[in-house]
């Protein structure tokens, strides 16, 4: 009795020490972005398994934001950077989340990933802004500050809904 706890004890231990983990997500370079100014993001994660030499064979990209749902199902491809969001159109200004999961060399496939995030940069002109009437000056996102690295400092707790800052300037 002892010998079949110990050999299934062995067993799920080989199991576990096998199984593959994505970590590191990325959307266009950064894990978690602020904004993104693309409506086509481009995709990385890392894969971590228990045995050497282990391969991706296959991958599934899962996305969700309010009223919008996609899955790319099952892709066969090796490649887990600058992966291609290939989905209906995205919104400017939208939350999204996303994970994965990929397939080895012998076809098992991984859990899924944790959950990342990415904005969708405003686009120009959008319903709440000034049109800017001189056609000199040209609007575009080059950037955010993430709020663990903002020198602004205020008291964020007294504004309710979204906790987001956005900052405008033009460049004379």
């Amino acid at each position: 009795m002892k010998k079949i706890f110990f050999i299934a004890l062995l067993l799920c231990y080989s199991i576990a020490s096998n199984a593959i983990e994505i970590t590191k997500l990325t959307c266009e370079f950064q894990q978690n972005p602020l904004a993104i100014n693309t409506l086509q993001p481009r995709f990385g994660w890392q894969m971590k398994a228990g045995e050497n030499e282990t391969m991706q064979s296959a991958y599934e990209l899962e996305m969700k934001a309010q009223n919008f749902e996609w899955k790319s199902g099952k892709v066969t491809s090796d490649k887990s950077q600058l992966v291609k969001y290939t989905g209906p159109s995205l919104e400017s200004g939208e939350k999204y989340q996303w994970h994965v999961r990929v397939w080895d060399e012998k076809d098992i496939a991984s859990s899924w990933s944790d959950w990342a995030i990415f904005r969708t940069a405003h686009s120009f002109p959008s319903p709440w802004e000034r049109v800017v009437e001189d056609r000199e000056r040209s609007v575009r996102w080059i950037g955010a500050i993430r709020a663990d690295s903002a020198k602004i400092i205020f008291d964020i707790q007294k504004y309710s809904g979204s906790r987001d800052l956005y900052l405008w300037s033009w460049a004379l």
